[in-house]
């Protein structure tokens, strides 16, 4: 039952995060050129684009972290494991997926309280938009919340197929 929410809230996530990441690579896409052509025509950049990319690119990175892990398209280096059976190789996923949770676990705690430091603190960018820099490094923590999400859901699952006794062979991370 649980399990059945989380993954509807991980569905739904994973929408919003690919709508999300689209409309900022188009927006970085449609400002970089209008900032080259400015450039090219008038011998002026447009000044906001610089600082303004940046940010979309954090944002691009770090929230489409969880949609590459629910579609399986993050870099997997397979030089030890492919020398191991399938259920060893499954084994050694699902012991690396719960160290890895426990780790993005213990780093959106840290990047939260580095967050919540240039809130309080009222910290802002040192440019013409002044933004205050709460607002891009925000990303970062929701970002590896939603990564840390979509692994949970896979170690759930896998601990489900444990439980039903299914073997180690056959048990499936990924959607």
């Amino acid at each position: 039952m649980k399990t059945d929410i989380l993954e509807s809230v991980s569905k739904y996530v994973s929408i919003v995060a690919v709508v999300t990441v689209s409309i900022a690579v188009g927006w970085l896409v449609l400002a970089i050129t209008l900032s080259v052509m400015s450039r090219y025509f008038w011998g002026e950049p447009i000044l906001l684009v610089d600082e303004m990319s940046r940010y979309a690119l954090i944002a691009i990175v770090f929230i489409g972290l969880a949609r590459c892990q629910r579609a399986d398209k993050h870099i997997k280096i397979r030089i030890v494991t492919q020398l191991l059976t399938k259920e060893r190789q499954n084994q050694v996923a699902l012991a690396t997926k719960i160290m890895t949770v426990l780790f993005l676990g213990w780093f959106v705690w840290i990047t939260s309280t580095y967050v919540h430091r240039l809130y309080t603190n009222e910290v802002a960018s040192l440019t013409l938009l002044e933004t205050p820099l709460w607002i891009p490094y925000l990303v970062v923590p929701v970002g590896f919340s939603l990564l840390t999400l979509e692994l949970l859901l896979e170690v759930i699952r896998a601990f489900k197929g444990l439980l039903r006794r299914e073997p180690w062979s056959s048990i499936r991370f990924y959607y």
